[in-house]
């Protein structure tokens, strides 16, 4: 479906640059609605939510690594979070790769 918006408002089917000039919005609503809240259902959600977003920007992640390794490191933090965030930061070819 986001392709679809993508490809109607750029007429073009480059998802990682239509999201590029969201990406960080994105983020920081996910941040700040999801990922402080008391309820962990939201945090988790939030999680899937950062790694969706990952897989979609692909490649196109070196710019946005320092704020992806901030919202991950504080669900590390997290005793709830810290298996599912720890997946994502170490996910093979996304923030990883990107940080060295």
């Amino acid at each position: 479906m986001i392709k679809e918006v993508a490809r109607v408002l750029t007429g073009g089917e480059d998802l990682p640059g239509f999201l590029r000039n969201h990406f960080v919005d994105l983020l920081n609503s996910i941040d700040r609605k999801m990922l402080h809240a008391e309820d962990t259902s939201l945090q988790q959600q939030a999680l899937k939510r950062i790694e969706m977003l990952i897989k979609m920007m692909g490649s196109h992640l070196s710019t946005y690594v320092p704020k992806l390794t901030v919202l991950l490191m504080h669900a590390i933090d997290k005793e709830p979070l810290r298996s599912e965030g720890l997946s994502i930061l170490l996910m093979p070819g996304n923030i990883s790769k990107n940080l060295i």
